[in-house]
């Protein structure tokens, strides 16, 4: 009985008489009023927002960070109450997304990712020496990845700390063909003769110029390498070595980088343990209350964590003098003397430095921003990082280079003050428009050199530019000798320890 009930419904449901798809286009119809009835609406809301407080709908931007004005303080549930229900529901559940985003905003690029496109890296972001900082060079959208500290830290606490090796080693096969062509175009006849030119040029002249290599000399050398030739993009054979110092001091800036990160993790993995000085052995505590065998294991395990911890978080490992260590013998050797010009091209090159930044923090003002950019310290790292592998940098001091560039900056300094007195009875306006404009360009290019050289100075420090490497061999001599000799009086103090004892 109840199968011939239910045969009328299923022979109603058969049969269509085309009532259904008339039900189906009134419910797609009214949808459609719905879509149509607040997409204005939305598009009203993110409008409002672009003008307010930027691009909040890009994922790659942190929506919770958003600094709203005064005025525009208010609760939540406020901000997203509209007439509409559902409207209510979408977007509280966008904004539970938010909150839930906000966990991951610290995490950046991976290490992992930088690692294996590190020569992608190096070339597409700038690197500042004081932030400690990457900064995207170029991107297609409204802002520009950065890269810090905390981001490495996460990747590293995410990875372990073996990512940080594996890293370095990356960078040093990085860096073995970057030396490669950095050798190539030392060695090449057109820059090789011209800097041995340009060595005899000084050494005969230092006398009468005050040890002061002449910044005629260097604006000389950066003009004639034009004629060797240029490329598409307009940039001569110093550019691109310009460009390739920056990628190598990148790369350098990013191994501090992964220290520092390495550190920072470390630091707040250990930041619960009360006394760094004085760390309880858990494993001892365990097998004296003579717990189970699994403890004591646990134990074992906390106690060498615990130390790993303590180390990195108190010393790091010394990345910068293992990659100089491990190329500074290749450099020295006889066979690669064409490399000893390098601290003479180094007045030119940063020359064609200055040049090539103020260019890029001119465009910062223009509406057409491509090439733009405030900071490329990798520069400074690679010139330093290059210097000390060849043990050059007395060589590089003798030259005296920023004196001269200075005292060159502050003589036509003065000759356009002294000019401007002189014509300002004449009441020429634009005579004297053209002389400010020259004040003030020669004003910026002697900032530019002095951040150069407060650059430069700084990444000296890191690889100990205060010694030279027969003083390191010397220093490493003696830390080696007094090795031996508190060796051997151990020994002799365990001896007669013995002899009394028997």
């Amino acid at each position: 009985m109840a199968v011939e009930t239910l045969s009328p419904d299923w022979e109603f449901d058969r049969v269509d008489d085309g009532s259904q798809k008339i039900h189906a286009e009134v419910q797609l119809k009214n949808y459609g009023k719905f879509l149509e009835e607040y997409t204005s609406q939305l598009r009203r809301i993110e409008d409002a927002l672009d003008d307010s407080i930027g691009d909040v709908w890009d994922f790659n931007l942190d929506p919770i960070a958003l600094k709203l004005l005064p005025y525009e303080q208010s609760s939540l549930l406020e901000l997203i109450k509209t007439e509409n229900k559902v409207l209510n529901k979408v977007i509280t559940v966008y904004a539970a997304l938010c909150c839930e985003i906000k966990k991951l905003k610290y995490e950046g690029l991976d290490v992992l990712e930088i690692m294996r496109n590190i020569h992608i890296f190096v070339s597409r972001y700038l690197y500042n020496l004081n932030n400690q900082i990457f900064i995207e060079r170029t991107s297609n959208n409204k802002h520009l990845n950065t890269i810090n500290i905390r981001h490495i830290a996460n990747s590293i606490r995410t990875h372990g700390t073996g990512i940080m090796n594996t890293t370095v080693n990356f960078t040093y096969q990085f860096l073995k063909k970057k030396f490669y062509i950095f050798s190539q175009f030392m060695y090449d006849e057109h820059i090789k003769s011209r800097l041995i030119k340009d060595i005899r040029f000084f050494r005969e002249i230092k006398d009468q110029n005050d040890h002061k290599y002449p910044f005629e000399r260097a604006e000389k050398f950066n003009r004639g390498i034009r004629k060797l030739g240029i490329t598409p993009e307009g940039q001569s054979y110093l550019d691109q070595f310009r460009q390739l110092i920056s990628q190598i001091g990148n790369a350098m800036g990013y191994v501090r980088m992964i220290r520092s990160g390495g550190l920072h993790c470390s630091s707040n993995a250990i930041r619960f343990v009360p006394d760094l000085e004085d760390i309880i052995n858990f494993e001892e505590l365990v097998k004296e209350e003579g717990l189970a065998e699994e403890t004591v294991k646990a134990a074992r395990h906390l106690d060498s964590v615990l130390s790993d911890h303590t180390r990195n978080s108190a010393e790091g490992t010394e990345y910068f003098k293992m990659l100089v260590d491990v190329f500074a013998p290749e450099f020295r050797r006889p066979k690669n003397i064409h490399l000893r010009n390098f601290y003479i091209i180094v007045p030119p090159l940063t020359l064609n430095f200055v040049e090539h930044s103020i260019s890029c923090k001119e465009k910062l003002n223009k509406k057409n921003k491509i090439g733009a950019a405030f900071t490329d310290d990798g520069f400074a790292m690679g010139v330093a990082y290059i210097l000390k592998l060849l043990d050059q940098y007395q060589e590089f001091d003798s030259l005296h280079w920023f004196q001269s560039v200075r005292e060159k900056y502050l003589k036509e300094i003065r000759a356009v003050a002294k000019q401007q007195n002189v014509q300002s009875a004449s009441q020429d306006e634009k005579l004297l428009q053209t002389m400010n404009l020259t004040q003030k360009r020669l004003d910026v290019y002697l900032q530019e050199f002095e951040l150069l050289y407060f650059s430069l100075s700084s990444a000296r420090i890191f690889f100990r530019a205060d010694k030279t490497a027969a003083e390191e061999n010397q220093e490493k001599k003696e830390k080696e000798e007094e090795t031996k000799t508190s060796n051997g009086d151990l020994s002799d103090s365990t001896a007669s320890a013995d002899r009394v004892v028997k």
